[in-house]
């Protein structure tokens, strides 16, 4: 996932699933001479027929919207101290080929724009934007301006899951950790881990088996930094295609694109 992360509570709260998964076959052992019960599989079959349905369903989503509340963590030196950024995003999307995504926290602010033809990313705040020729679909632009400029949308899983089998990548566990009622919505909660990240989604019930929160850890980094997010959806809706336009304001300047994807702070504030 292109965001970076787990809490060290959640963390906690999966090692006690998994420590009762390994004891409960114990208090329904049979006489000493039965066999014991199989151990369960690293990769429960449940747990991904569960990740491939919302897969699946987030496929059949050609119009949507969705806000994104996360909590970001990232690693201010080389002795491992992370700090933790509030961060909101917000998708709106027309597959296959048009998107609008704005993410802001304390740190940068950024808008990105793709019609089918054009990708364009503005930053309000220094005021300027960067635009160039893009392809005809939302994960071929993905792809592209990441290989070539660095730029990676938070959340860009979200097109992933509905194009290719989810989770992405090679999974070593995968698990339901339990069920939970997440601001309001009956939700079920999974882990999966590969080589590299370990990440846990929580599922809607029902009908529209929606991602409600994404939480991951960085494996292949020492200070495992995390990245938890809430997520909430508007699936009823359509935009006019002035949404994915860029229109720059008149003080704007145009810039290299390979320049803008750069961390900034928000204008001190003035002193007395």
């Amino acid at each position: 996932m292109p965001s970076p992360p787990l809490h060290a509570g959640a963390a906690w709260l999966l090692a006690c699933a998994a420590g009762l998964a390994l004891t409960a076959p114990l208090a329904h052992a049979g006489p000493p001479a039965q066999r014991p019960a199989a151990p369960s599989p690293a990769v429960d079959p449940a747990a991904m027929a569960a990740a491939k349905r919302m897969g699946d369903y987030l496929r059949t989503l050609t119009s949507f919207e969705v806000v994104s509340d996360a909590t970001v963590e990232r690693v201010l030196d080389d002795a491992g101290d992370k700090a933790a950024f509030a961060e909101r995003d917000t998708y709106k999307v027309r597959r296959p080929d048009a998107f609008f995504v704005e993410t802001e926290s304390d740190r940068r602010h950024r808008r990105y724009y793709y019609d089918g033809r054009s990708f364009t990313a503005y930053a309000p705040r220094a005021g300027i934007f960067a635009k160039g020729p893009a392809p005809a679909t939302i994960p071929a632009t993905l792809a592209q301006v990441y290989k070539d400029f660095g730029i990676a949308l938070p959340l860009a899983d979200l097109f992933t899951w509905g194009v290719e089998e989810p989770p992405p990548g090679p999974v070593q566990r995968a698990m339901h950790v339990g069920s939970v009622k997440l601001n309001g919505v009956d939700t079920d909660q999974y882990l999966f881990r590969g080589p590299r990240l370990q990440w846990q989604i929580w599922i809607e019930r029902g009908e529209r088996p929606l991602p409600r929160r994404v939480s991951t850890v960085t494996l292949d980094d020492p200070a495992k930094p995390a990245f938890t997010a809430d997520l909430s959806w508007n699936t009823a809706v359509s935009f006019p295609p002035e949404t994915f336009a860029f229109q720059p304001p008149s003080s704007a300047k145009p810039i290299a694109l390979k320049l803008i994807d750069v961390e900034e702070r928000p204008p001190a504030a003035p002193q007395p």
